[in-house]
C-alpha cells in the first residue's frame, strides 16, 4: 500500500508577527486533523525518525582523519577537526548528536606520551584519553563531546601521527558528557595488587548517583609484570574479562562503560601489582534506553571447536548470547587481540551484511595482547564480523546492549533524511520496528503533527515547504509499559 498523504496545518505565514508563532487552529479543524491522523495510522505506514535521540552505532564506522596524509603533529599540538558530519555513517542529522564514540590510534611516535580528546572551543581537561609508549601502534576508545559543528580537538603531548575512527554518536537522552575529571589514582600512595583492588567514587562532579553507568578511562602505570585490568561494579561479582591489557612497566589505558554501586563507586582489579588511574568523561542517565551491566563474554576463539586463526574475515552469531537478546541491534564491545605474530596486527569489527570499513578496532604490536572498546551494530542475521590482519585469536565481551525497539537503518538507507517524493511531496522514512507515538516540530516551534500513532517502518509524506533545514526535531513521547527501555510509547 502506498504511503498516506497528510498535509499538515500551515504556519500562517504573513498573518503573525516574526517570532510570534502560528495562529491557533480552529477547534473543528483540529478535530478533523486528528481524525485524519488516526485513520491514516490504521490504513498506511507513516514515519518519524527519532534515532538521533539515542546512542547510535554506525552502520559502517568511518575514518574521520589520519594525519599520516600530512605533517606529523608536534609535541604539544592541538589537532581540531570536524569528526562528525550529517552525511557520515547512518545518521540523518548532527543537530542532536552531542557526543561521539571514537577509536584513537597513535603510530610513529617519537616517545611516550598521551592524547586528550575534548570539545572544540572548550577548555582542555587535565586527563588522558589515550596513553602511548615509545614504540608500536597503540589504540584506545573514548567518548568525546563535539560542538554544534561536530568538531572536537585532540591534544598530542609527544609528537606522533594520530588516527581517529568514529563508531557511534550519542544524544543526551542516552549519554551525558561531563567535563572530564580524575576520579582517583594510586600514584601518590601504594600500588594496587591482585588482592587489593582499587575502588573510587565516580558519582560526583556532575555524575548523579542514580546514573545507569559511567564512561571511564582507566590506565595502568608501571606494572611489575604483564597482566590486565578489569573495571567492575563492586556490588556484584568481578567479571572474568579484561578492560586493559598491559606489558611490564607500561603505561596504557582504555575507555569503557561500567555500572556503579549504590554508593557511586567502581573498582579496578589488576592481575599484577600496578599503579592505576581512573578518569570520568560522562555517564548513561537513568533514562538511557540501553541495557548497561557488567561485561559478559560473547566470543573466545580459543574455545571455538575447529577455529584456526587466519588473516581475513570471520563472522560470528552473537544474538541470544548472554545480554544480547534475540532482537539485539547493537552493542558496546571490548575486543581483545592476542597477537602472536612477529608483526603489528589489528582487528576490525563490523556488522554482517556490509562491506568491511576502512577502520581498525584494536591494534597490537608484535607478540603483544591489547584490548579496546568499540560500538558495533549487529547484522540482520544476528552476526558481527571480525577482520584480522594477521593470524590471531581474539576475545569479544559485551558491556552495553541495545535490545528491542530502536532506531534501525532498515529497510531504507537514508533514514531520517527528507528526500524528494512524487506528486509534489517530500518523504521521510521510518526506522522504527514497532508502532510508536511521535511528534514533529519545526525550528520556529510550529508542530504540524503532535502525538500521531505511526506504524512500523513506513513513510510519511510532507508538503514540499517542509525541508531538512526547516524540520528541527523528531522526537518520541512517553515510555513503553513494563519495559526497561526509555523509548517510544506503543500505540
Amino acid at each position: 500500500m502506498s504511503p498516506i498523504v497528510l498535509v499538515p496545518r500551515r504556519s500562517g505565514v504573513g498573518t503573525s508577527p516574526p517570532g510570534s508563532g502560528p495562529p491557533e487552529m480552529p477547534r473543528r479543524r483540529r478535530r478533523r486533523m486528528w481524525a485524519l491522523a488516526l485513520v491514516a495510522a490504521m490504513l498506511a505506514p507513516l514515519v518519524v525518525v527519532a534515532g538521533a535521540e539515542r546512542s547510535e552505532a554506525l552502520d559502517r564506522p568511518y575514518r574521520s582523519f589520519d594525519t599520516r596524509s600530512g605533517a606529523k603533529p608536534g609535541s604539544g599540538a592541538n589537532v581540531c577537526r570536524q569528526i562528525f558530519a550529517p552525511q557520515a555513517g547512518s545518521f540523518p542529522s548532527s543537530q542532536r548528536v552531542r557526543s561521539v564514540s571514537v577509536n584513537l590510534t597513535v603510530v610513529q611516535q617519537t616517545g611516550a606520551g598521551w592524547v586528550t580528546a575534548y570539545r572544540s572551543g572548550g577548555s582542555r581537561p587535565g586527563v588522558a584519553s589515550l596513553n602511548y609508549g615509545a614504540s608500536g601502534p597503540v589504540s584506545g576508545n573514548t567518548v568525546v563531546e563535539v560542538n554544534h559543528r561536530g568538531e572536537a580537538c585532540f591534544y598530542v603531548s609527544r609528537s606522533a601521527h594520530l588516527i581517529v575512527d568514529v563508531t557511534a554518536g550519542h544524544s543526551t537522552q542516552s549519554y551525558v558528557p561531563v567535563q572530564p575529571f580524575r576520579a582517583g589514582t594510586t600514584v601518590s600512595g601504594a600500588r594496587a595488587t591482585p588482592g587489593r583492588p582499587y575502588c573510587v567514587r565516580v558519582a560526583r562532579n556532575g555524575v548523579p548517583s542514580n546514573a545507569r553507568a559511567v564512561q571511564v578511562t582507566v590506565a595502568a602505570r608501571q606494572p611489575i609484570d604483564r597482566g590486565f585490568l578489569t573495571v567492575y561494579d563492586p556490588s556484584g561479582a568481578r567479571p572474568n574479562v579484561s578492560t586493559v591489557n598491559y606489558a611490564r612497566n607500561q603505561t596504557i589505558g582504555n575507555g569503557t562503560a561500567v555500572p556503579m554501586s549504590r554508593d557511586g563507586r567502581v573498582c579496578v582489579y589488576t592481575s599484577a601489582t600496578s599503579h592505576i588511574y581512573v578518569d570520568v568523561v560522562g555517564y548513561f542517565p537513568v533514562s538511557t534506553p540501553h541495557d548497561v551491566s557488567s561485561p559478559s563474554r560473547l566470543i573466545d576463539t580459543r574455545r571455538i571447536p575447529g577455529f584456526v586463526p587466519r588473516a581475513g574475515t570471520k563472522c560470528h552469531t552473537v544474538v541470544g548470547r548472554n545480554k544480547l537478546q534475540a532482537d539485539a541491534l547493537s552493542s558496546y564491545l571490548t575486543v581483545t587481540l592476542l597477537n602472536q605474530s612477529s608483526a603489528n596486527a589489528y582487528l576490525t569489527v563490523f556488522r554482517s551484511g556490509v562491506s568491511r570499513p576502512g577502520t581498525s578496532s584494536v591494534n597490537a604490536p608484535a607478540r603483544e595482547t591489547r584490548a579496546n572498546n568499540v560500538w558495533s551494530r549487529v547484522g540482520p542475521d544476528g552476526k558481527i564480523c571480525v577482520y584480522s590482519s594477521h593470524a590471531a585469536h581474539y576475545l569479544i565481551d559485551a558491556s552495553v546492549a541495545i535490545n528491542g525497539t530502536e532506531f534501525v537503518p532498515r529497510p531504507h538507507s537514508r533514514c531520517g533524511e527528507i528526500v524528494p517524493g512524487g506528486s509534489g511531496f517530500n518523504e521521510v522514512y521510518s526506522c522504527w520496528t514497532t508502532p510508536v507515538i511521535i511528534s514533529i516540530r519545526t525550528q520556529n516551534g510550529f508542530s504540524p503533527w503532535e502525538g500521531v500513532c505511526v506504524p512500523a517502518r513506513g513513510t510519511i509524506r510532507l508538503d514540499k515547504s517542509y525541508t531538512q533545514a526547516s524540520l528541527q526535531t523528531y522526537f518520541l513521547q512517553g515510555v513503553p509499559g513494563g519495559s526497561r527501555l526509555a523509548g517510544p510509547m506503543p500505540c
